[in-house]
């Protein structure tokens, strides 16, 4: 059987992942209050259910791997340490029993994700190194038994993966483990990362701190952005020898651009979603990046990218 870096390089034309789970969970009414965000779905055991029936929508629609609801399970929503191993350990629970259960030819993957541990595009609040490492590893702990790579998605800034890539450094090195990693940025409008950083520069400096960690990247992503930023850090990337041959992945979002000092909690309600931004809109895009890029390995979706626009994808998406 393929190992999982044989089917990100293999697999055509892309590697798909699956779209925006917690925006999902939302349009089938599991309630949003704006703090515990995602998490719901996995502290309130009433929504398990709904839950494991995104995932199986999301296989459903295609998806080569799913990815755990453990995006909201943070300290900043006011879980204690503890209750973040216990939930980290249920959500994986979860998307790994609906994996064992689906009908598919080929094997379907399980990421473990790890988000922003305060608050989402804000590099100003991120915890210190070894607050984000004790706790990153916290997380990982609880996953590991269930999931088949590390995420960490929507970082805004190459410290704050600095602090996921360290933390599964430990845990490899504790256990003995070889567990691999993705890391996707979260871009500005312009392309860079949001501290600012030009993305290839961003792409350099966190794969030169893995390998200086021992940790393996299967790819560097970018995600919970638009679509058009992650056009314009492709190209720089592409017409950098440095970072040239790096695999890399795109799952943006379909949110309406989110003000710099934006949060989550000093929010009143979801940030509404692009009007333009169809499965249609979505799969040109992707199409003129295939035609483009050849290192862009990995496409899915995030807030906002559903079941839909990912069998959409896989439809019309060619050579």
């Amino acid at each position: 059987m393929a190992s999982l870096e044989e089917c990100i390089q293999q697999n055509s034309p892309f590697f798909w992942l699956d779209g925006g789970t917690g925006e999902e969970l939302f349009r089938r009414n599991v309630p949003d209050d704006r703090k515990l965000w995602s998490a719901t779905a996995v502290v309130h055991a009433e929504y398990h259910e709904t839950l494991c029936a995104v995932h199986r929508s999301f296989l459903e629609a295609g998806a080569d791997a799913i990815t755990t609801n453990t995006y909201g399970i943070v300290p900043s929503v006011g879980l204690s340490e503890q209750q973040i191993s216990e939930y980290c350990e249920l959500a994986a629970r979860l998307a790994r029993q609906v994996v064992h259960e689906a009908d598919r030819p080929h094997k379907v993957w399980v990421f473990g994700s790890l988000g922003p541990l305060v608050e989402s595009y804000r590099p100003d609040l991120i915890r210190t190194h070894d607050e984000g490492v004790s706790l990153y590893r916290r997380m990982i702990t609880a996953m590991a038994s269930y999931i088949d790579a590390v995420v960490a998605e929507t970082m805004s800034s190459v410290e704050e993966a600095m602090q996921a890539v360290n933390a599964l450094a430990v845990y490899n090195s504790d256990q003995k483990k070889e567990l691999p990693v993705l890391i996707s940025f979260t871009l500005q409008a312009n392309g860079n990362v949001r501290s600012h950083e030009p993305a290839e520069c961003a792409v350099e400096r966190i794969l030169e701190y893995a390998q200086q960690k021992h940790v393996r990247v299967l790819a560097v992503l970018f995600n919970c952005c638009a679509p058009e930023a992650i056009s314009i850090a492709l190209q720089r990337i592409h017409n950098c020898s440095s970072v040239r041959s790096c695999v890399l992945g795109a799952y943006p979002n379909r949110l309406t651009e989110v003000s710099p000092d934006w949060t989550m909690a000093e929010s009143s309600g979801p940030q509404p979603f692009r009007a333009d931004m169809d499965a249609h809109y979505y799969a040109q895009l992707v199409q003129s990046w295939r035609d483009k890029y050849p290192m862009l390995r990995i496409v899915g979706g995030c807030c906002g990218i559903t079941p839909e626009h990912i069998a959409y994808l896989k439809l019309v998406i060619v050579e």
